[in-house]
Parts: structure tokens; C-alpha cells; sequence
């Protein structure tokens, strides 16, 4: 029996096939860097990219099923449970959650908690329901793994009665690439007692990990709170929102939009590609250079603040496509920590292999980056 596991939000959706803990093919539907939509299939290590319309990109599920790399899978074995990846559980998930009509109206009213992935995962979850209404379908939520969070790192300084009423509080994300991290750090024996981890992607984040279990981390209420992001703005004064609703005359939403979508790396140079951010800045273009020093520096004043919190830190981890694939952010974030007597190999940082040690021997700290596969960590929960 298969399982399928189905990652999506506004500008991909991923599709996951296993049998038990073995990746059996997987389908990438993506918006491309430079416009247009596109296709990547990968199967026993091999993988194509085929370009597609958008009417196609909009209707993966329907296409995912004429594919014949799909049927002809699907003829060797059927389907099981497909799994969701849900980035916003609020205060009414706290564990996989199995679908229901009851499930799917509770879902709904956080849609506006993360509006690049809970609105878009709902509708595929329908689009299921619609296509196999008799298959088991779970939910796997990212905040789960932050119900650990203290009260003193969870809580906003808010008037108690509005933040009990509306459930105000750091809920935290990416919760089930931390949960790779401690996994693979448990297997490999590297598993310290204070660890600093760095999510760093579309959306980045930092957490603090004591004994595996997070402590805090840099997103908050929504995945909009902390570091610089690709097209979101992270930390930002709310004053400031006040003043541009009221001298742009914007409706709520529209700032939505814009923080969501328009700031962060994007909004400063006009691209979320941090490969393109680099290639702009060795060519000395000045809004490149300073969004790199930005998102740099950001991630290091974060790692700085969890070492206050954990009160030392044995190890820093860096993950996701930023911090697996850029030695140049591993980098320049490091060295903005060498205060902490934390460096890197510069050498090493460059030609490593994920799991690999990048510090330095006399380093206060222990460096390295982690591939994370949050497909097969939702596989493990069905």
C-alpha cells in the first residue's frame, strides 16, 4: 500500500509517494524564478523538468493523476492515506488530525493566520475528498512541534483579556523541519543539549532547541513575525502598518498583501532568489549587497539571542534550500558570531556533505547544515 504526502503553498505543491519510509517518486509543481510554471518529476535519483501552463499548475491534483509515471506506480500498489502539511494549527490543533467535514470548517478559520499555505492546502484537502472520498486523509500541523514553547517565550505583552479571548500568542512554524533536525541529530549521536536551528528558505526561522524540544523560535502568531524573509518582511515597528494604512489608504488585507508578499528580499531588490541576490552582489550591486548583509545580519542577531536564552549553545544548525545550498550565508552569518568565539572552515563550508562538520577545532561551537525532507517526517505519522 502507498502513501501520498502533499505539501503545497501559493508558489509550489509537492507530491510525495512512499511506500512505508521508502520515496517512491515525487512531482514538483513550481512557479519558476523568472515567471512561468513548471513541472519536476524525480524517480530513483533521476529528475526532468517539463514546462506547464498555468491552468495546469492551478490543477496539479487533476494533472498529478494523468501522469503515466503515476499510473504506472499506482498499478503496482494503491493508495492507503494521503497526508497534508498544515503550517497553522492555532489554538485548535495540536496533533494529526484526521479529515472530516467538522475538520475542514475548523480549518477554514485559519486561513487567514497564513495565507500563503492554509488557504491553498484546504482546497487541495476538498479536491481529495472530491476525487477519493473513501481514503483515510491526515493532517500533520508545523506548530505542533513548538507546544513546548514556555510561557515567558509564547506570551505578548497584550492585556491578558484580549489575548485569552482571540488566543494571541507565538504559536511558532516550520515545526516538522525542526522535528528532521532533532531526528537526524539523535541518529547521528550529535544531539547537545542546547541547540540553535536555522530554517532558512522561502520563509526562514530560527529556533532554539534544549534536549530536542523548542524553547522559542523567531515566527510568532503568524509566519510573518522574525528574520527577513524571501517576499515577507519579518520584524518590523506596528506603528509603522498605522501610518501606511492611513497615508496609503490601504485596507487590511492589502497590508497583508504587501508584507506577505511584496517585502523582504524581494521588496528590496526586486527578486526572492537568494543565488540571484549573490550573483548581484559579487557584480557590487549596491540594494543586492545590503539585502545580504540585511538577512545575514537579522539570522545572527537571532542566533545571538538564543544563546542568551539556552544560556550557551553546543551547536548551530543550518537547514532548508538557503541554509543547505549557500556556503555564503553559512558564512557571513557565522562570522558575524565570531564574538561568541563560533567560526567555520571556510574551506570545509564550501565542499561538505550534509551532516559533516564545518567549525572550526577551536570553535565554541559545533557547526553544520542538515538536508530536511518534511515529506518523509509527515510519511512517519500517517
Amino acid at each position: 500500500m502507498i502513501n501520498l504526502v502533499i505539501n503545497t503553498g501559493s508558489a509550489t505543491t509537492k507530491y510525495s509517494f512512499f511506500l512505508k519510509n521508502e520515496k517512491l517518486l515525487k512531482v514538483v509543481y513550481q512557479k519558476k524564478g523568472r515567471g512561468g510554471y513548471e513541472i519536476i518529476i524525480s524517480k530513483d535519483e533521476l529528475s526532468q523538468s517539463v514546462d506547464v501552463s498555468k491552468a495546469i499548475f492551478t490543477r496539479s491534483l487533476n494533472d498529478l493523476f494523468k501522469r503515466s509515471v503515476v499510473k504506472s506506480l499506482l498499478a503496482e500498489g494503491a493508495l492507503e492515506v494521503i497526508g497534508f502539511r498544515i503550517v497553522h494549527g492555532g489554538n485548535l490543533f495540536d496533533e494529526p488530525t484526521e479529515v472530516s467535514k467538522k475538520i475542514l470548517n475548523q480549518l477554514k478559520k485559519l486561513d487567514h493566520l497564513a495565507p500563503l499555505h492554509n488557504p491553498f492546502a484546504r482546497k487541495l484537502i476538498e479536491e481529495t475528498e472530491k476525487k477519493f472520498p473513501k481514503l483515510k486523509k491526515i493532517l500533520v500541523f508545523d506548530t505542533t512541534f513548538h507546544n513546548s514553547l514556555p510561557k515567558i517565550n509564547s506570551t505578548y505583552a497584550l492585556p491578558k483579556k484580549i489575548s485569552e479571548q482571540f488566543g494571541l500568542k507565538k504559536y511558532g512554524f516550520h515545526g516538522i523541519a525542526y522535528q528532521s533536525i532533532v531526528r537526524q541529530l539523535k541518529k547521528q549521536r550529535k544531539l547537545s543539549k542546547n541547540i540553535i536551528a536555522c530554517h532558512l528558505g522561502g520563509g526562514c526561522s530560527v529556533t532554539a532547541l534544549r534536549n530536542g524540544k523548542s524553547i522559542d523560535t523567531s515566527m510568532g502568531f503568524t509566519p510573518l513575525e522574525g528574520l527577513v524573509m524571501g517576499t515577507r518582511a519579518g520584524d518590523i515597528d506596528p506603528g509603522l502598518l498605522l501610518y501606511l494604512q492611513k497615508v496609503l489608504k490601504k485596507s487590511p488585507d492589502q497590508l497583508l498583501e504587501i508584507l506577505n508578499s511584496e517585502s523582504g528580499l524581494i521588496g528590496l531588490t526586486g527578486t526572492s532568489d537568494m543565488r540571484m541576490i549573490i550573483g548581484m552582489k559579487l557584480l557590487k550591486h549596491p540594494a543586492a549587497t545590503l539585502a545580504f548583509e540585511i538577512f545575514c545580519q537579522k539570522i545572527a542577531q537571532k542566533i545571538a539571542t538564543y544563546i542568551v536564552t539556552l544560556k550557551g549553545v553546543d551547536r548551530i544548525v543550518f537547514s532548508g534550500g538557503i541554509g543547505e545550498n549557500s556556503h555564503e550565508v553559512r558564512q557571513a552569518v557565522i562570522d558575524h558570531l565570531k564574538c561568541f568565539k563560533i567560526s567555520i572552515n571556510k574551506g570545509r563550508n564550501k565542499v561538505s556533505k550534509p551532516g559533516q562538520e564545518l567549525s572550526r577545532i577551536f570553535s565554541k561551537a559545533k557547526v553544520c547544515y542538515l538536508h530536511i525532507d518534511e515529506a518523509l517526517e509527515i510519511n512517519q505519522r500517517l
